[in-house]
């Protein structure tokens, strides 16, 4: 991750390099997501950035990593489809200088939830395949009438 990082900083990866050099302050903001729900313990996120940043140098526009399992993900979606948040906003917040807190992803949107005084959002689109597969099992599934 590190020396992808670096690739676009530095400008070898022209499809990216390109468009985030535009930028008065270019950033890039890794993020690592996985499937595996221990991405989101205590303190995973703070060892992780600690080996990332041992790859890094000084004065870098690579901000910290950040990992988030796919639960978390799809959390995150309606909240930037909706303008709620921005990417930047929530991984901004979660940083201090080149360091992460200890916390979550998903404790950094509930804290962001709470600092705009708004209430957590669904997943629509995860909530109407949720709907769908609730339909078939219960469709087969029935309870034998009595």
């Amino acid at each position: 991750m590190a020396t992808s990082c670096k690739a676009i900083e530095e400008g070898r990866i022209a499809t990216s390099s390109r468009l985030w050099k535009q930028s008065a302050a270019p950033r890039i903001y890794p993020i690592l997501v996985s499937d595996e729900r221990a991405v989101e313990a205590f303190f995973f996120n703070t060892y992780l950035n600690e080996i990332f940043q041992s790859e890094l140098s000084a004065g870098t526009a690579i901000r910290p990593i950040t990992a988030m399992s796919i639960g978390e993900f799809e959390e995150i979606l309606p909240y930037v489809s909706g303008n709620i948040f921005s990417w930047e906003e929530l991984l901004q917040r979660r940083f201090n200088q080149a360091q992460v807190n200890a916390f979550s992803v998903h404790q950094t949107i509930f804290d962001l939830l709470q600092s705009k005084g708004m209430q957590p959002q669904r997943n629509e689109s995860l909530s109407k395949k949720y709907d769908e597969i609730g339909r078939i099992i219960s469709s087969r599934y029935k309870q034998p009438a009595t």
